[in-house]
């Protein structure tokens, strides 16, 4: 028993202290996932579309190395998920990669504008707002290239990338540069050092001194001036309620302009999504979960075939009334009908970033559609016409042992577009602006 557990200990041990990968495995597990993608993923529910991966399995082909590191490992997969164009698809479970007691974080945060790192917090306050050219004397394109591939958007684009750089910027710059113990960082204005903290940097936030006159805990209703501003983090099923107070009390208050803030929003609850919208929308509005045409369940793993079967039982018999047969595959349409009580008739504003995905895109969607909402902030993470979804069942690669979530069925929001990539913002702001400063 006791070798056991000390074989048990050399085993986990050689996991967590970045064990060595071969890149002929990796191409193996890459080359399995693009055969999943290609005859499996929702992202090809229309055959006219071909989706695949194959770009990314021919550069790691190029590695001039037969070993990788783990951590390198990760991030090629993560290449090849980026590739897909789905914000759903993502790195379930994997390998913790360094002794977390030796690991050093760069205390600042920083975003990506105009293709230069601006910092937007430190803990030397006096160098936010400037340009970093480069850190430890490597120059800032090498330092961020890894993660412009690193966690993808609906529809290929690099909005939810660029919105978690700016979010973990303390944390990805630091792994890249070894978790170093000091920090040389060279701006346009400035050199300075910085010594390493224990934990990631967090992005200072603005702490609201407006007045706030509602709140639970997912949602903020607070006034500036003439405006109403509605934070919604994400949707849980107790927001229902709560927009209906909402609501009720704008309407008492004869509000004409309203805010509502989507920002860092990556979903949650769809019925709540849908109770807002029936508050901002004055004509019926619908959406479709399309079983695809596709040999999903062949790359499943145990637990990801069973989650499919339970997914399936549920759409095909608790909604059978609501299913038809299209040319993609078996589709169920949900339609709903605006509120006319408290319904909000002003002037509409909508704020979103790189992490308005999944629930809190489709709210995003029916206002574009169907109301002449003003869009404000950054480009949405999740697709306007529809996202991947509905079920997310799981698939393993078969030689490192990644779990991938992986969706079984798409969500089409405007069957007239083509277009799958995240809304546009009519007026284009900085990731942490506060509202007071958009007004």
């Amino acid at each position: 028993m006791t070798r056991f557990f000390f074989l048990l200990f050399i085993f986990f041990y050689q996991n967590l202290f970045g064990q060595k990968l071969l890149k002929k495995d990796l191409i193996k597990d890459l080359t399995y996932l693009n055969e999943a993608v290609i005859n499996g993923h929702p992202v090809n529910y229309d055959p006219n579309i071909k989706v695949n991966i194959l770009s990314v399995i021919e550069r790691a082909k190029q590695l001039k190395t037969d070993s990788i590191s783990s951590t390198d490992y990760s991030l090629w997969i993560e290449k090849g998920i980026y590739n897909i164009g789905c914000v759903h698809t993502s790195i379930k479970k994997k390998s913790t990669f360094a002794n977390k007691d030796s690991i050093a974080y760069i205390p600042l945060t920083a975003s990506v504008y105009q293709e230069k790192l601006l910092i937007t917090s430190c803990i030397d306050s006096a160098k936010v707002g400037q340009f970093i050219t480069s850190i430890n004397g490597k120059i800032i394109n090498d330092i961020i290239e890894p993660f412009k591939e690193y966690k993808a958007s609906d529809g290929g684009t690099n909005a939810f990338a660029k919105e978690y750089l700016h979010l973990a910027s303390s944390k990805l710059i630091s792994t890249t540069l070894q978790h170093a113990k000091i920090y040389a960082v060279k701006t346009i204005e400035s050199e300075f050092s910085l010594s390493g903290t224990n934990a990631p940097f967090k992005r200072l936030q603005t702490k609201n001194s407006q007045n706030i006159l509602m709140s639970n805990n997912t949602n903020q209703f607070y006034t500036i001036d003439n405006y109403a501003i509605l934070k919604v983090n994400t949707f849980q099923k107790s927001d229902k309620q709560f927009f209906d107070e909402f609501f009720k009390k704008i309407r008492k208050l004869k509000t004409e302009k309203l805010f509502i803030d989507l920002r860092q929003n990556l979903g949650g609850n769809r019925a709540s999504s849908i109770k807002l919208t029936k508050y901002l929308v004055d004509t019926t509005f619908a959406y479709s979960i399309l079983q695809p045409k596709l040999r999903t369940k062949k790359y499943l793993n145990r637990k990801g075939k069973y989650y499919l079967f339970l997914s399936k039982l549920n759409y095909n018999v608790g909604n059978m009334f609501k299913k038809h047969e299209s040319k993609y595959g078996n589709e169920f349409t949900y339609s709903y009908k605006p509120k006319k009580q408290n319904h909000f008739d002003g002037k509409l504003y909508v704020i979103t970033d790189g992490f308005t995905a999944s629930a809190s895109t489709m709210v995003t969607s029916w206002l574009k559609q169907h109301t002449n909402a003003i869009f404000i902030g950054n480009q949405a993470g999740g697709g306007y016409n529809g996202n991947n979804g509905g079920s997310f069942p799981i698939i393993t690669l078969p030689k490192s042992k990644i779990e991938i979530t992986f969706p079984a069925y798409r969500l089409i929001l405007d069957k007239k577009s083509e277009n799958r990539t995240g809304i546009l913002p009519d007026i284009y702001v900085q990731s942490n602006t506060d509202v007071s400063e958009i007004i």
